[in-house]
């Protein structure tokens, strides 16, 4: 095209409202964007069986080629005499999208848009977005916990316990925005306890209502601490179990005025607090039972937050790919 006529359609365009060019640049963007190569395949392939060809059923080695279906090859396992192909077992799984659709989505997922929105994006159904969300999120959720090392600090924050979409409510349905209807930490609030090291590896769980209990924070935390000094506030719940797993405690009390003992502080954790609790503000209320699935969404875009954006995309998809995961709309309660 001659440059006068693009300069002409460019004077165009900047005429349009911002709404109409934000459609235009949607519809070229879907029509240019190029067809991803067989080569992309072959990297999904090798990124996802980097320790080994396996069997997706019983972990099998002794593998063939089985044909091919939908330009997709197949394998069969000799031993349990299943066959998959290189989707089985992973978000992909029954899906009829191109994994460059998948990118697409993935993209939408590292810049935190709402299901409606990263529909429209895709070019899929509301229904089917909010799938896939969850079909990468559960299989997110599936890969192990870092190790915490050195001065690890935890600390609870907390969300309004949510029944949203439930049709059997446990109490009185609420209005959106309401407020809890007991004052300072109750039931009726959701308890999330987040430990972070500082090299910035981070656990994040939902561990129940209320105030947080020591059987609580053990099951968050066994296993991923690892020669470390647990620095937390003065809740007795952390004395009990760091005493219990005889683990150093550095316990600060803010009423007493104590918010830093030298080295000691809960800066990082408490940052990585409103950090969170501002990027799911967005989301208008998630759902109790869909939150620890934002928690490790949100912990993944976190340590990502120097890469490019394109980039956070690609390993979000790459790493849901690694577990080995069965999950269907029953599963997540779409069905």
């Amino acid at each position: 095209m001659a440059v006068p006529a693009v300069q002409q359609l460019a004077q165009v365009i900047s005429q349009l409202p911002p709404l109409d060019q934000e459609f235009l640049y949607r519809r070229l963007e879907r029509l240019l964007q190029p067809k991803l190569s067989p080569q992309v395949v072959v990297d999904f392939r090798e990124k996802r069986f980097a320790n080994g060809f396996r069997c997706p059923h019983c972990h099998g080695t002794h593998i063939h080629r089985h044909g091919k279906y939908k330009d997709r090859w197949r394998y069969r396992c000799v031993d349990c005499r299943k066959t998959f192909n290189d989707a089985t077992a992973s978000p992909l799984a029954g899906s009829h999208r191109d994994i460059a659709t998948w990118l697409k989505y993935a993209k939408c997922m590292s810049q935190g848009m709402s299901i409606r929105r990263s529909a429209q994006e895709v070019g899929v159904s509301v229904p089917t977005a909010f799938y896939w969300r969850h079909k990468i999120l559960t299989a997110l959720r599936n890969l192990p916990k870092p190790s915490l090392t050195g001065i690890v600090e935890a600390d609870e924050t907390f969300f309004l316990d949510s029944q949203k979409g439930s049709r059997n409510l446990r109490r009185p349905a609420r209005h959106s925005g309401a407020k809890a209807p007991l004052r300072g930490i109750s039931h009726h609030q959701v308890c999330v306890l987040v430990a972070r090291d500082r090299q910035t590896s981070t656990v994040s769980e939902v561990v129940g209502h209320g105030r947080v209990t020591a059987e609580q924070i053990g099951t968050a935390l066994d296993g991923v601490l690892h020669d470390c000094v647990l620095c937390t506030d003065a809740a007795s719940a952390y004395r009990t179990y760091a005493n219990e797993k005889e683990i150093p405690l550095e316990a600060l009390n803010a009423r007493r005025g104590v918010k830093k003992r030298g080295i000691y502080h809960l800066g990082n954790v408490n940052g990585y607090h409103s950090r969170l609790k501002r990027w799911i503000r967005p989301f208008n209320g998630v759902s109790t039972k869909y939150l620890p699935n934002y928690l490790v969404w949100f912990q993944r875009i976190d340590s990502m937050h120097n890469i490019p954006r394109n980039v956070v995309a690609n390993r979000l998809l790459d790493h849901s790919h690694t577990p080995m995961v069965f999950t269907t709309t029953k599963d997540l309660g779409c069905a």
